[in-house]
């Protein structure tokens, strides 16, 4: 009876649970591989640390063989299961396994700030963007006929930068309501040939999955350069393959297919192959007179400005883009508090007191447009003569000569 009593107190180990019969000093006993970091470590220490994905019944019937084959067959097996486990954690790490590595990427349209209000947008370009949800708006039209065999073309956004093309899209998902997947070239580079293609793969499958969802890719002109530009890398090369193949997969069907987006400042720059998958091209041009008094409002919402200020803004800022009139007023707003402020002594206001009131004129303006200058001549024509070859939409600026 003494020594069956003794036998019920010996200890076991945690993690081996009631199947085995090992003792914890067994385990104590073990040591992990030459290369395992706590090595000399009690097996139940070299688990834990390791986090290994063992179940209890495994590991009893693992430490029962081991009383036969000896030491170097558990090592053997405890190696075996920490290499794969390395394995699956540099995959996760690499996102083939995964897609928390686009959770940075992914807008729901709760989280964009941008709405119509906020940026200009011609009525073209609505009407062109809007196309791309009329299969979320009329459902029952898409189920017959062309419409329910293909999927709509691709949309390339160019313009100068600074015209507000980012903006743009970031409304239009704002407005229709989507899923969006705003991605750039840093997304897309690796020193690995395949890793950038297989996040393209899994950016069309997380868009499918979350359907209405639009991928949108800015800067395209760099991530889509031409193949037969000297010097581009095997990645690069692998990753255009890859889009190509899934636009080609979007354009043959209509189920549950993402809207694609591109911008860029340089189209000209982009593959001939993916240019032709971007079939709707809207060109976002410099803002005319009109157009530069709605952007103008826009930004002076909460400012006072003098008489007239306004109009004669509009009609001397020619070939300034969208960001460099939001600059511009920025800098007059700032060159206006800067002379508010040493006319009442209060450079450094003290805390809790009002705000000092300021109202823009004219001399902030000029003085303002020293500072900040047109820089888009020389883009902005050469955009304007590929338009004219290759374009469909643009937001016009009918003073400049030359314009389309």
């Amino acid at each position: 009876m003494g020594a069956m009593a003794k036998r019920k107190l010996r200890p076991r180990s945690k993690i081996l649970g009631r199947t085995s019969k090992v003792t914890k000093s067994m385990c104590k006993m073990l040591v992990s591989p030459s290369r395992n970091p706590v090595r000399k470590q009690p097996l139940e220490a070299q688990i834990k640390f390791h986090n290994l994905p063992v179940k209890p019944r495994q590991l009893g019937r693992k430490l029962r063989e081991h009383t036969k084959k000896g030491t170097r067959y558990l090592c053997a097996f405890i190696e075996k299961i920490i290499t794969e486990k390395n394995h699956k954690d540099r995959n996760d790490k690499d996102g083939d396994n995964t897609d928390a590595d686009l959770k940075d990427c992914v807008l729901k349209p709760d989280d964009i700030t941008t709405t119509y209000d906020d940026v200009y947008i011609s009525s073209d370009t609505i009407k062109a963007l809007e196309d791309l949800t009329l299969s979320i708006q009329h459902p029952s039209s898409f189920t017959f006929g062309i419409l329910s065999s293909h999927s709509p073309p691709g949309l390339l956004l160019y313009g100068s930068p600074g015209t507000g093309k980012s903006l743009i899209i970031g409304a239009f998902a704002k407005q229709a309501q989507l899923t969006f997947l705003a991605l750039s070239e840093t997304d897309f580079e690796s020193a690995l040939v395949d890793k950038g293609a297989k996040k393209i793969k899994r950016i069309f499958a997380y868009a499918r999955k979350h359907h209405p969802c639009a991928v949108f890719i800015d800067r395209a002109g760099s991530i889509f350069r031409s193949r037969s530009v000297v010097g581009n890398s095997p990645s690069h090369l692998h990753n255009i393959n890859s889009f190509l193949e899934e636009m080609g997969a979007t354009t043959r069907s209509n189920t549950r297919n993402p809207m694609v987006i591109a911008a860029t400042n340089k189209p000209f720059d982009i593959d001939d192959e993916v240019f032709r998958h971007l079939g709707r091209r809207i060109m976002v041009d410099t803002p005319d007179r009109a157009a530069r008094e709605q952007i103008l409002k826009i930004h002076l919402r909460g400012e006072t400005i003098a008489d007239e200020v306004l109009s004669e803004l509009a009609d001397t800022t020619p070939d300034y883009t969208g960001s460099e009139l939001k600059d511009l007023v920025w800098t007059a707003a700032a060159i206006a508090l800067r002379e508010s402020a040493l006319q009442k002594g209060k450079w450094k206001a003290p805390e809790g007191s009002e705000n000092i009131y300021r109202v823009l004129y004219k001399a902030h303006f000029e003085e303002a447009k020293k500072q900040i200058r047109s820089s888009s001549r020389y883009t902005v024509e050469k955009l304007r003569e590929f338009h004219f070859k290759f374009g469909n939409v643009v937001q016009r600026n009918t003073e400049s000569d030359g314009g389309v």
